[in-house]
């Protein structure tokens, strides 16, 4: 994913000690071990971690799971929000249910 073109880097909330859907996806996934060094991460970020974590993530495929479920919510809040009568709340929703998407898709989650 491009940071440049999200305007947020990849870690920010790793750094806050924030667990991300994809820090999610891969602790559901991951053995006791996995589980126990994403805990560490979150709570204490290393930037040493980054390594182990993109191959953690690779090998439970946490990053097309978080795509696909953060496409799939935007795409449920887009169809709710077609039912409600046209007006300018309801642009911004729109609009900010596809900048999401496309956020998702440009930080590569």
């Amino acid at each position: 994913g491009s940071e440049a073109r999200a305007g947020k880097s990849l870690r920010t909330d790793l750094v806050g000690g924030k667990p991300t859907l994809p820090v999610i996806v891969a602790w559901e996934r991951a053995t006791p071990e996995e589980r126990r060094f994403l805990e560490r991460m979150v709570a204490a970020w290393d930037p040493g971690f980054m390594r182990p974590l993109v191959e953690l993530f690779e090998r439970t495929r946490a990053l097309p799971e978080a795509r696909s479920v953060i496409r799939s919510l935007c795409s449920s809040a887009q169809a709710a929000l077609r039912a409600l009568p046209p007006s300018v709340g309801r642009e911004r929703l729109e609009a900010a249910a596809e900048y999401i998407a496309h956020q998702t898709d440009d930080l590569g989650v």
